[in-house]
């Protein structure tokens, strides 16, 4: 695996600052998700931040988080954090992926 370009290690280095984001990025990432748990959540004792259905804000965090699923970011989050029931409710709600494959497609 290939080092990203440059440009995108610059703008990885600036983003927190623009974000008021300080410390390690996935402690803040972590706990932003306990955030979420706590707050839209309550504490976990509701379902989804919608209560017994999803609603924006859950499919809007859900599919900002997976889409990183295939990322150690994905694993440590789940590890990490008290997101994970909440995910794993969320795939059950919204299902699978509907992106379609585009291996051997020709562009153009």
């Amino acid at each position: 695996m290939s080092p990203p370009p440059l440009p995108l290690l610059q703008i990885g280095k600036r983003m927190p600052a623009k974000y008021g984001i300080e410390g390690d990025l996935r402690v803040a990432l972590y706990d932003t998700a306990n955030d979420f748990v706590d707050g839209a959540l309550a504490g976990g004792k509701k379902r989804f931040a919608g209560g017994e259905r999803p609603n924006l804000a859950d499919l809007a965090a859900f599919g900002v988080i997976r889409a990183v699923r295939q990322t150690g970011a994905f694993r440590d989050l789940m590890a990490n954090s008290r997101i994970a029931p909440w995910f794993a409710a969320m795939e059950e709600a919204v299902g699978g992926s509907a992106r379609v494959a585009t291996t051997g497609a020709k562009s153009g």
